[in-house]
């Protein structure tokens, strides 16, 4: 049984990844994937929520599962850092009275020492804990917690060594910056997500309910279907519903990517997170809140982290054995030089004994673990800005990787309606035969009908005799006494009649008590997008594959027009479904296929493929279930925008795994060139401030834009 809860007590990204691990190691656990930035936790099992929390305590004991509809309290989210930042405070005004009020050279050792542990203990205890812990238990043994644990309590024992007592005073300053640096981490990470959802217009508001009494505010989430609200001018409309009075523009640029504005009158359905423009409107909701157009896309965009990409199983797999590593380098910089420069001399020890500890403040994995998910983040923020929602970050790495993408045609390379792109008739006149086939069509529900409609002669159905339609061939009627048929050229034919042979478009043709009078040429017209789209693809050697059910001449003519590489016309739901696994056998090692449909007939097609996109992603409840990626607004070109963004934003993340590293590497390298390595304290800030400068690169992907839209 798959279940979402909302988790609080984690207070740094890697605190979350070890919470996640211990819960999938749990038995009868399916799947679990916790989203730290969007604060919840998605798992598949057979566990009550509080056997859930039991697992993910024994790794982050302040870890804590509320179930969705229990409200978050507003102290609730910062109560960690809060602590900590109590923590860090009266720890420094204790090392601080030590360090001025006891000093060792006038009191002795022991007193000053005495202080230092008692404020090293204050901010510290819960580190030791959390290594301690790790160790007995076998699981997470060289986390983070070790790392800092065995820097700080190291730097206790140099007095032994050099009889210099002031890196006590480091140690406990190396607990303090490490709680104040996972402050200012978490906040930069929180100011990050939130600047995501910001960009996306997904900003928390309230709703203007309306009752007898007048109008009082109450949060979204409190939204009832048959609720009555005011929007007022400026204000997001809180959920689906109708509107019952007035009038005014609504922008929907942050659902489609979409920035003219549309009017919405009374007696017209909105969608909730418009921003009405002008005028105030009084709407009645048809959803609940949490139903809703932009409830769905927000449960859409934060938790696009639980399912991560590549990209981000390779940082997980990586700070496995990145942190032993560099304990185990650690260990042979305070051991080998001070072996062969003077075993026996304590201050040798000391001194490598420095640049080792300081060595493990600086390779913290924070940074790392940090910096590629919100990257992703930020970008999957970016395609939603131009109306391309994904499921998960892994798909981010399915479009960078995208190898080739089948497509259907109608609806989703096309308009999906037939519009009259030629009239031809023979012996009457052009008007007579649009009139003559609008009667013919009117009763049918076939998608050509529609094409016809506005040619309709007032009062003409009444006078419609012996109606039958023939599914696949057309129809016959009799009317003011003469024999009518309209239709395919093999119908007619199967009459004796002969009809024009025409090779483009969709033909109906028209007979006259058995005189052919002409045909009209139908054609459903290409969406903008779509030739830009295959143009994209192209340039960047991504191969194309039109798949569909219309008559191959047709689809041959498609793809020509919009430029797509193969194409496989005449094929039957199953046939398509063959068509691309054979597709995908053939791709190269690395690359993914990629299906575009309509999301409504297309499921099985968009489930087959490694990344499944569909059209219309609003209007279909199917396409938001079988598809990873949803164009909101049916328009081709977005997903052309989404490819270039995807590649950046992968891009990106290696850029900003590579910098951590290097930077990393190179305060290392520094450390050990000065032979004394930095103080400690210095080592805490520069592990804070790369902390800090990840999670604000991370926001670059935002920028990105999307051509033609935004950016």
């Amino acid at each position: 049984m798959k279940k979402t809860y909302r988790v609080s007590g984690l207070d740094c990204a890697e605190c979350a990844l070890k919470a996640e691990e211990a819960l999938r190691s749990a038995p009868g656990v399916e799947e679990a994937r916790l989203d730290y930035l969007g604060g919840t936790l998605l798992i598949s099992s057979g566990l009550t929520r509080e056997e859930a929390e039991s697992f993910m305590r024994e790794a982050e004991p302040d870890c804590r599962l509320h179930e969705m509809e229990e409200k978050a309290r507003p102290w609730e989210k910062y109560m960690p850092l809060l602590v900590a930042g109590a923590r860090a405070l009266l720890s420094l005004l204790i090392a601080l009275l030590g360090l001025f009020l006891l000093p060792a050279e006038n009191y002795g050792a022991w007193p000053f020492m005495a202080m230092m542990a008692g404020a090293w203990l204050i901010s510290g205890a819960d580190l030791l804990y959390k290594a301690i812990r790790g160790i007995l238990r076998g699981k997470d043994i060289f986390g983070e917690a070790l790392l800092m644990s065995t820097a700080s309590l190291g730097a206790f024992l140099l007095p032994l060594l050099s009889g210099d007592y002031d890196p006590a005073f480091d140690a406990v300053l190396v607990v303090i910056l490490y709680q104040v640096g996972e402050i200012l981490g978490d906040l930069a990470t929180r100011k990050s997500h939130d600047a995501v959802l910001k960009a996306l217009g997904m900003r928390k508001a309230v709703a203007h309910l309306i009752t007898e009494s007048g109008t009082r505010d109450i949060p979204l989430e409190e939204v009832r279907s048959g609720d009555r609200f005011l929007v007022k001018l400026g204000d997001s409309i809180p959920a689906d519903g109708i509107v019952l009075k007035g009038e005014g523009e609504i922008d929907l640029s942050s659902l489609t990517g979409e920035f003219a504005p549309r009017l919405a009158k009374e007696g017209d359905e909105v969608v909730s997170s418009a921003i009405l423009k002008t005028g105030t409107l009084e709407v009645e909701a048809r959803k609940d809140y949490r139903d809703s157009t932009s409830a769905r896309i927000l449960e859409l965009v934060e938790g696009a982290t639980r399912e991560k990409g590549r990209t981000e199983k390779l940082v997980d797999r990586f700070s496995r054995w990145y942190t032993p590593l560099v304990m185990a380098i650690a260990i042979l910089i305070a051991v080998v030089p001070s072996l062969a420069l003077g075993a026996g001399d304590p201050m040798v020890w000391a001194r490598w004994g420095q640049v080792a500890l300081s060595l493990l403040v600086i390779s913290c994995p924070c940074a790392i673990v940090l910096a590629v998910p919100l990257c992703y983040f930020s970008g999957v923020g970016a395609m939603g800005k131009g109306g391309v929602l994904l499921k998960g970050t892994e798909y981010v790495d399915a479009l960078a990787s995208l190898g080739l993408l089948a497509t259907d045609k109608t609806g989703t390379l096309t308009e999906g309606r037939f519009s009259i792109a030629e009239a031809r008739p023979l012996g009457i006149s052009e008007e007579e035969l649009l009139g003559t086939i609008a009667i013919a069509e009117s009763r049918s529900s076939h998608p050509i009908a529609k094409a016809f409609h506005e040619y309709l002669p007032a009062n003409s159905v009444e006078r419609i005799r012996n109606y039958e339609e023939i599914p696949g061939n057309g129809i016959h009627l009799a009317m003011d006494g003469k024999d009518i048929y309209a239709g395919t050229a093999s119908f007619l034919e199967k009459k004796v009649i002969s009809a024009e042979n025409i090779s483009s478009g969709t033909n109906v043709h028209l007979a006259v008590d058995g005189q052919y009078r002409g045909c009209v040429v139908l054609q459903d017209a290409y969406k903008a997008g779509s030739k830009p789209l295959f143009k994209e693809l192209s340039s960047r050697n991504i191969g194309s594959l039109l798949l569909t059910g219309d008559r191959p001449e047709m689809a041959e003519k498609a793809g020509h027009d919009l430029g797509i590489g193969k194409v496989m016309g005449g094929l039957l739901p199953e046939e398509k479904a063959e068509a691309l696994r054979e597709a995908k056998l053939s791709l190269p090692k690395g690359k993914t296929l990629g299906y575009l449909g309509d999301g409504i007939n297309d499921a099985a097609s968009l489930a087959l493929a490694d990344c499944g996109i569909a059209m219309g992603g609003l209007g279909s409840g199917l396409a938001m279930e079988s598809a990873d990626v949803l164009l909101m607004e049916d328009d081709p070109s977005s997903l052309a925008s989404a490819l270039r963004i995807s590649r950046k934003t992968r891009g990106m993340a290696y850029f900003l795994l590579a910098l951590t590293l290097l930077l990393k590497l190179a305060i290392m390298c520094a450390s050990l060139a000065l032979g004394t390595g930095f103080p400690l304290w210095a080592a805490v800030f520069g592990d804070t401030g790369l902390t800090i400068l990840t999670a604000g690169l991370s926001l670059i992907p935002l920028s990105f834009g999307t051509s033609g839209k935004r950016g």
